[in-house]
């Protein structure tokens, strides 16, 4: 039989998961106008990006940011018009919806964020087919608590389970995310989630699944994560790969007043303001990762089950032939 003392301390933790699940890892790092960072980047898209090589004529989504064929980070690799990215489709209206069913085809759409994100349910009276897979589960919540010292695991512990929320949160963004930074979160994501990744990929191995739209909160670090395993898987250049990611640091068109008010929101979750954009180094650290830890981009996607199948089966569909 379990002890009491036990059993809080699963309660205790319990509540910690629960807790990281709802402060959004990925996300409380709202985006900003631009960043004094040095590792982040420069490049600024267009509010509403709506980019399809060849095709000039398709019509902006108005209510979405951060949306764009990829197949533009390397138009002459890609076929265009068959894998997409974007922030969040909650913002979609009824109009932006018929949009990419009717003018893009898109027949799935992959949401990689947590239930909680998910504050709208997708239209049902359209043939799109909707699939939630979230990629920062409890694994990566773990691992992301294993980041922290004893010390520091005892007091998001005792904050969580004494409802003390936004203090549990700074400890662990000061102390766990922080020091990993962009690139780290996005290496402990390939070595804690490869349940969820396999089965985003399951999906794009399936070429019935076609034109597939990817997103997450801001279309940027968990899209980017799985976008930069297709690009890589499909032989497309690292410096091309980076140029597209780093298109998603974006603007807002926030006020200062806004722009004061999510600084200071970041300070209080104990993170810099460069967790807004886009780290320079971010490709280059996923791909080394793969390198130093399987043996390559390829061969870590076989050690959490993506087959030779699967993984032939991607590069047939997105690759010109």
């Amino acid at each position: 039989m379990a002890t009491t003392g036990s059993c809080n301390a699963a309660r205790q933790s319990a509540a910690a998961l629960a807790l990281i699940a709802r402060s959004k890892p990925w996300t409380i790092a709202v985006q900003l106008r631009g960043s004094s960072a040095s590792k982040t980047s420069s490049l600024i898209s267009p509010r509403y990006m709506a980019t399809t090589p060849g095709n000039t004529s398709l019509p902006e989504l108005k209510s979405v940011q951060n949306f764009r064929d990829v197949a533009s980070s390397s138009p002459a690799t890609i076929n265009a018009g068959l894998l997409f990215r974007t922030a969040r489709l909650d913002t979609a209206s009824a109009a932006d919806w018929k949009t990419l069913q009717q003018n893009y085809g898109v027949r799935s759409t992959i949401d990689l964020r947590s239930e909680d994100e998910q504050k709208t349910s997708p239209p049902a009276n359209t043939n799109i087919q909707h699939h939630r897979i979230n990629i920062n589960g409890s694994s990566y919540s773990r691992a992301l608590i294993a980041h922290l010292s004893v010390w520091n695991q005892a007091r998001l512990l005792f904050n969580a389970a004494t409802g003390k929320r936004d203090r549990a949160i700074q400890i662990l963004g000061a102390n766990a995310m922080k020091p990993r930074g962009l690139v780290g979160l996005a290496t402990d994501t390939l070595d804690a989630s490869g349940k969820e990744i396999r089965e985003v990929f399951g999906l794009l191995s399936s070429s019935a699944n076609y034109p597939i739209c990817i997103y997450c909160h801001q279309g940027k670090d968990r899209t980017g994560i799985i976008i930069t395993l297709v690009l890589l898987l499909c032989r497309v250049d690292a410096r091309a790969v980076q140029a597209d990611y780093a298109r998603s640091t974006g603007d807002n068109g926030l006020t200062q007043s806004e722009l004061a008010e999510r600084v200071k929101e970041l300070q209080d979750m104990g993170l810099p303001a460069e967790f807004a954009g886009t780290d320079e180094a971010f490709v280059e650290g996923v791909q080394r990762h793969c390198q130093k830890h399987y043996g390559s981009v390829e061969q870590y996607l076989g050690h959490i089950g993506v087959t030779e199948d699967m993984s032939k089966a991607v590069r047939n569909v997105l690759l010109k032939k």
